[in-house]
């Protein structure tokens, strides 16, 4: 079942609902790219658990974008999934396996951007919550909040050469030279229990500055982006880790 509706002062809401009976007792083993907690990632078998040889399946997912006033957008998403398991008591345990699984995902974000002459100045937040009950009694539960703040300023550059095209939602020309220059900080918390990606609290800051070009070119838009990124994550037990990225990309696509 899907619903959606624009309301007025509200916003748009999206739901959606899926339910089913599963069985399924065919293995889909992976090889999958692992990023172990304090060690260097590597591909690595996945073999298939096989959550859904016997079970009740159901998702939901809601979605709701805001604007409640000029400039400032709202977004709201959420996912439950909720597996419960039909097997008898002793096969699930052959299987060691939990009788009921799952995963909630909450997001929440703001944007909000400023005008300053012809440069933008955009103040972000965005808040994750995720939780996390595996099929695998091996694995065990996970609860983890993420909050992050970001600020991003652009500056149009080469005023000469604007082209007549518009940002959606602010009205501001497209220029074909600007450049980007950006902050993050985020704080991490490992409410409960571990993943395998991470397991514990840290802080996180983040500096980027990028470039971007765009220019028509035997009929094509060539996108030119160059930049400089600097990382540093805190821990609360394990070593900071500090890393620094020179990148350049370019894409070239019809108009």
């Amino acid at each position: 079942g899907t619903l959606i509706r624009d309301q007025p002062g509200l916003g748009r809401l999206q739901l959606a609902d899926f339910a089913a009976l599963v069985r399924d007792d065919i293995p889909d083993d992976l090889q999958q790219w692992v990023q172990p907690v304090g060690s260097l990632g590597r591909m690595r078998e996945a073999p298939d658990e096989l959550a859904f040889q016997h079970t009740l399946s159901t998702v939901l997912y809601a979605d709701m974008e805001q604007m409640p006033v000029s400039g400032l957008r709202l977004f709201h998403r959420c996912k439950w999934e909720w597996l419960r398991q039909r097997d008898r008591a002793a096969a699930l345990a052959q299987r060691q396996g939990r009788r009921r699984a799952g995963f909630l995902g909450l997001i929440n974000k703001a944007e909000w951007s400023l005008p300053l002459g012809l440069a933008t100045l955009q103040p972000r937040w965005k808040s994750e919550y995720r939780r996390d009950r595996p099929f695998d009694l091996r694995r065990p539960l996970a609860e983890s909040l993420e909050q992050t703040f970001i600020v991003l300023w652009t500056q149009p550059l080469l005023a000469e050469r604007t082209r007549v095209s518009y940002h959606a939602h602010y009205g501001r020309q497209l220029f074909d030279t600007q450049l980007q220059v950006g902050a993050e900080l985020g704080r991490f918390w490992m409410l409960e229990g571990q993943r395998e990606e991470i397991d514990q609290d840290f802080w996180s800051w983040v500096m980027a500055a990028q470039l971007t070009n765009r220019v028509a070119y035997q009929g094509y838009q060539l996108v030119t982006r160059a930049g400089l990124q600097w990382r540093q994550r805190r821990f609360a037990r394990a070593q900071d880790q500090r890393d620094t990225m020179f990148f350049m990309t370019m894409h070239a696509g019809l108009r």
